[in-house]
């Protein structure tokens, strides 16, 4: 029993080591939404149709906080944190396609990037960002942020909500697939009622295996995975 005890308690501490604490998932929670502000014209010290010149078409509506970093299962120091950053279509008469909204985030984020340094001046709630990567042929735009302090990499994806459940349209550079993060939600949520928690402690470990093996298999297919295997059991 004791070689038990001491199994579970090395099993909950590496898990805790690998949940992002609850003041950190705070302050990217508010990063995040700083990032929408700039983006939406709402900063008080930015004026949208003042400072960005690529206001065309689209207009941002709302961040919508998903993948692994909603459901709990993002690694801290390891993963990035996605985040979909609504839409809505101006011009109905107008084909959009996966590319059109794709560069409409890169070009207003690029912008960013480039204000960034300078508007920071004026307050620590206004983020630095700064691209990274080759983002061609990507369903996002991935950025490092520096705010308050702490820097986490997150991943801007551009998205048009198509219906109230959710259903989200996400644009590839060059096609569009629909994904509804809520689903994948929800589902997480009735294991884990159904075994105590457990499996987003499995899930966890999986992935922190998966990185220090050099990132075997995609964060999204454990997922999946694991959630197909508890729910036909």
């Amino acid at each position: 029993m004791t070689s038990q005890n001491n199994l579970e308690s090395k099993f909950e501490s590496l898990v805790a080591q690998l949940s992002i604490p609850e003041n950190l998932e705070k302050l990217y929670r508010h990063g995040i939404h700083q990032i929408f502000t700039l983006l939406h014209g709402d900063h008080p010290h930015m004026t949208y149709y003042d400072y960005n010149p690529h206001n065309y078409g689209l207009r941002l509506l709302t961040p919508f906080y998903g993948g692994s970093f909603d459901r709990h299962t993002c690694i801290q120091d390891y993963s990035d944190i996605d985040a979909y950053f609504l839409y809505k279509d101006l011009t109905p008469d107008k084909d959009l396609s996966g590319e059109d909204l794709f560069n409409k985030i890169l070009s207003q984020i690029d912008f960013l990037q480039q204000t960034s340094y300078y508007y920071r001046g004026y307050t620590d709630d206004f983020p630095r960002i700064k691209l990274l990567r080759d983002h061609h042929l990507r369903h996002a735009v991935p950025i490092e942020v520096d705010f308050q302090r702490e820097r986490f990499k997150l991943d801007c994806i551009p998205a048009i909500q198509l219906n109230s459940e959710n259903d989200l349209l996400i644009p590839h550079y060059e096609e569009t697939t629909k994904v509804n993060p809520t689903k994948d939600y929800n589902a997480l949520r009735r294991l884990n009622v159904k075994y105590n928690g457990r499996i987003t402690k499995f899930i966890l470990l999986i992935k922190y295996w998966n990185e220090i093996n050099e990132h075997i298999l995609k964060s999204y297919l454990i997922e999946r995975l694991v959630e197909k295997i508890f729910s036909e059991h």
